[in-house]
Parts: structure tokens; sequence; C-alpha cells
């Protein structure tokens, strides 16, 4: 069976707090929050997030790397490429994989 909307809100208490302790409230200890577990979660995520991050940044780097050593071994004589076609590619390129 359900409550209608005003016996919920008759459910509902709220306590009036003094203004001289708002100012404890929102520290992180009156919200409930616990520094040591929140520093155990934040950690949690860095093991789980940093080897991702760092793989693709190796992976950026890894394709930069080779678009200058494509140059070098004449990836435009073999596409056939002329003046400035190299830059708008490369330019291009970066900017739709984000570098």
């Amino acid at each position: 069976m359900e409550k209608s909307h005003q016996s919920v809100l008759e459910d509902v208490h709220i306590e009036k707090v003094p203004i001289e302790h708002a100012e404890s409230l929102s520290s992180s200890e009156g919200l409930g929050y616990d520094d040591k577990a929140t520093a155990k979660l934040i950690r949690k995520i860095d093991w789980r997030l940093l080897p991702f991050l760092a793989l693709l940044y190796l992976l950026s780097f890894l394709d930069r790397t080779n678009i200058g050593n494509a140059r070098l071994a004449g990836i435009e004589k073999s596409l056939g490429m002329t003046g400035l076609d190299y830059n708008v590619g490369t330019s291009s390129y970066n900017m739709l994989i984000g570098d």
C-alpha cells in the first residue's frame, strides 16, 4: 500500500539547529565523511585509473613519434603529397584524436 504525499511529508522530521552549531555542520566531520576512508577510496581509484591513463599516454607518445618517422621514411612521396599536405594532414589528425 502506497502512502499519500501528505502522509509521507508528515513522517519527515526536520531538526532545527542553533546558529552556533551551523559552522560545525559544514565541516566534513559534521557531514559524516571519514578522512581515512576518503583517502582509502581515492587511493583505490588512483590504482585503478593510473595504469590505464599511463597506457593511453604511452600510445599517444608512440603515435606522435611514428608520424614523424613516417615522414622521414618517405610517406610524402609515396602518397603523392606536395607543399603543406603533410602538415595539414598531421594537424587534422591530431585535432581529431585530441593530442
